[in-house]
């Protein structure tokens, strides 16, 4: 029992990269599951209200993507910002960066999940996945090596 309160102790309070990381992986799981969430509620809404088809429409993937990327930001960022990567001051900057960043995101993907789809024979769910595991890892350098380090915010134990 004491070596899960020893992890439990090394993954809130420590500065280690392999603690940041796991931070990081609880906080974009979570968000994941809500951007997930917010997506596959929001296409089924979407695809009943605009018409029964075959094909997917390109407009009811990119809205509901960008809703559920959105609500997965809001959560992520302040969570990325204060426990995983502790960094301190310079919120505004940090959530340009942030904002930028998920403006490519939502661009990318968005661009990427319909042609997906269209190869995974329909399946919009399983093309949005593949994106959001994709994200996850660019997003994690881009936070570590840029928009939380490149100014020394990140408070270095």
């Amino acid at each position: 029992m004491q070596w899960l309160l020893d992890s439990l102790y090394f993954i809130k309070d420590s500065h280690h990269g392999g603690a940041k990381f796991i931070r990081y992986g609880l906080i974009g799981g979570s968000a994941a599951v809500l951007d997930f969430s917010v997506f596959f509620v929001c296409f089924k809404l979407l695809l009943a209200i605009s018409y029964s088809s075959t094909m997917i429409p390109f407009h009811a993937i990119s809205i509901a993507n960008t809703l559920g990327i959105l609500s997965g930001f809001v959560w992520g960022f302040f969570m990325q910002k204060k426990w995983a990567f502790q960094a301190d001051g310079r919120t505004q900057s940090q959530f340009l960066y942030t904002t930028l960043l998920l403006i490519f995101n939502i661009l990318v993907s968005s661009w990427a999940i319909y042609p997906l789809s269209e190869i995974l024979n329909g399946n919009a769910s399983i093309a949005k996945l593949v994106m959001q595991v994709l994200v996850v890892f660019w997003n994690y350098f881009i936070y570590s090596y840029f928009i939380f380090k490149a100014a020394g915010v990140v408070n270095e134990k």
